[in-house]
């Protein structure tokens, strides 16, 4: 294993943007269930609308493509950036 300085904040930038992207991504999931509860609206204290069109439906699956994505994008990015750092002397 690599123990230089580049090594040593490479791994700890690798930790702190892990810790974000599943902080990320139960955000999205919290936030994608407690939406699709009909207590959401009290729970939050929207002001009602005379508007008889009901809103869309956040769409699950789409909000957590939009989380995956950049966290899989990163992941190859640390993969390559991890290729070339030089090796240990």
């Amino acid at each position: 294993m690599n123990s230089s300085p580049a090594a040593l904040l490479f791994w700890i930038s690798v930790v702190i943007c892990a810790v974000a992207e599943l902080a990320i991504v139960a955000a999205t999931a919290r936030a994608s269930r407690r939406s699709a509860s009909p207590a959401s609206a009290q729970l939050l204290d929207l002001p009602k609308v005379d508007d008889p069109r009901p809103l869309p439906r956040p769409r699950r699956w789409l909000e957590l493509v939009y989380v995956v994505t950049p966290a899989v994008a990163l992941v190859l990015l640390f993969v390559f950036t991890w290729r070339a750092l030089p090796p240990a002397r």
